[in-house]
């Protein structure tokens, strides 16, 4: 084949995640990418339009073979219906091997979970350049990574979906009492339990240490059970620029499912990823659920 000529590379891979749910990280909160897979990402920014937009542009940076890499992306086509996107390389390092470089993505709903057909169209600059099967690997890690993060966030209870939302939103003191041994306690500095706005302040015990942190609640979805804390003070932040729980609870035939999805910025690229926080996260849901369980 020669060079000059448009060539293919494609793969399918099976997903546990939903394809609604996997398709939003990849088109509309492609920023929160870094942290669900800093292995292989140290930043997406972006710098035209807006994030889930035709015709924004994208920088990533990325661990390629060991080295930090650069490219510069457009997206260009986006079907939500379909759940297609495509992003066309208009900079930086792949342009030197390639003349154009284009990812296509589009994620299928199945049964159980989605499946994710990845196709790269390019062309060669020279006919011994290689095919890019490692670029590839990089974008099925990245994938791997979303579906880990999608997936592996669940803790189940027996308890109603509205009463673990009741007491996460509205009576979210009740929560050193439920689970002492680590949350010594929770203050309402400003505003009303359960209100947008309204300023908490928690102290608790987190890998053998005691830790403080000012929370400010932030949206709150009563219809769909959901409320997310974004840390304004305390110890997360001397290791993250930003840090924020997102908490969803989601009503089953025999209970409920609780979601915990932490987004975070680190202040520096060998900050660890908050797996102890989310270990943490995931033992207080527990324990409210325990605590209902009894109530």
């Amino acid at each position: 084949m020669a060079y000059c000529e448009v060539q293919k590379l494609e793969t399918k891979v099976s997903m546990k995640a939903s394809a609604e749910k996997f398709y939003d990280i990849l088109c509309n909160k492609t920023h929160q990418l870094p942290t669900i897979s800093s292995q292989n990402l140290l930043s997406v920014q972006i710098h035209k339009g807006q994030w889930g937009t035709q015709g924004s542009i994208i920088s990533w940076n990325y661990l390629h073979e060991g080295k930090v890499s650069v490219v510069k992306e457009m997206l260009e086509d986006i079907d939500k219906e379909k759940k297609k996107i495509s992003f066309r390389v208009i900079e930086e390092e792949l342009l030197k091997h390639y003349k154009s470089f284009k990812i296509m993505i589009q994620v299928t709903p199945k049964e159980k979970g989605s499946t994710l057909h990845c196709v790269f169209e390019y062309q060669k600059q020279r006919h011994q350049i290689p095919d890019p099967h490692a670029i590839l690997q990089i974008t099925l890690q990245i994938n791997n990574k979303i579906n880990a993060y999608l997936t592996h966030n669940n803790v189940y209870l027996e308890e109603a979906a509205e009463l673990v939302f009741d007491v996460f939103c509205n009576k979210t003191y009740c929560i050193a009492k439920v689970f002492p041994t680590k949350v010594k306690s929770i203050d309402i500095n400003e505003g009303e339990w359960g209100t947008e706005g309204s300023i908490t302040s928690w102290k608790y015990v987190h890998d053998g240490n005691n830790c403080v942190a000012k929370e400010v609640i932030g949206d709150i979805d009563r219809k769909n059970c959901k409320v997310s804390f974004k840390v304004i003070e305390g110890d997360l932040l001397q290791k993250y620029k930003s840090f924020k729980f997102v908490m969803q609870f989601i009503p089953k035939e025999d209970g409920s499912v609780t979601k915990l999805v932490l987004e975070y910025e680190k202040q520096n690229y060998d900050t660890p990823d908050p797996v102890t926080m989310l270990q943490f996260g995931n033992e207080v849901i527990k324990k409210v659920g325990d605590f209902l369980k009894k109530d």
